[in-house]
C-alpha cells in the first residue's frame, strides 16, 4: 500500500510539470485568434492531433481519467465527478419548468 501511495504521488508530480504556467496562460490570452491559441496549445503538447477546442478538452480529460484509473486502487470513488453536466442539466430543467421561461432550453443546458 505504501508503494502505491509513493507511485501515485510521483506520477502526479510528473503530470504537474505539464500544467500551463502563468506565462503559458498569458500567451494564450494574448493570442490574436482561436487558431493561434490552438497552435500554442499544440506546442505545449495538448490535444494531440485535435483541431477543435472541444476535442482538445475531451482528449485531455480522457488522459486525466486514465491516469486516475491507473493510480487508484478503486477508481469508482470518482464516479460522481463524471456526472456534473447531468446534475447541472437536471437543475436547469427544473428551474426552466418552475419559472415557465420562454427562452430556449439550449441556452441553459450543458453537453
Amino acid at each position: 500500500m505504501k508503494n502505491d501511495y509513493i507511485y501515485a504521488v510521483a506520477r502526479i508530480r510528473v503530470l504537474e510539470m505539464e500544467l500551463l504556467s502563468r506565462q503559458d496562460l498569458e500567451q494564450l490570452m494574448g493570442a490574436a485568434d482561436l487558431s493561434q491559441a490552438l497552435q500554442r496549445l499544440k506546442e505545449l503538447g495538448w490535444g494531440g492531433d485535435a483541431r477543435e477546442p472541444e476535442e482538445i478538452l475531451r482528449i485531455e480529460e480522457d488522459k486525466i481519467w486514465r491516469c486516475m484509473e491507473e493510480i487508484l486502487t478503486d477508481p469508482s470513488v470518482l464516479d460522481p465527478l463524471k456526472y456534473p453536466n447531468d446534475y447541472h442539466n437536471v437543475k436547469a430543467a427544473v428551474k426552466l419548468c418552475c419559472t415557465g421561461t420562454s427562452l430556449p432550453p439550449e441556452r441553459f443546458l450543458v453537453r
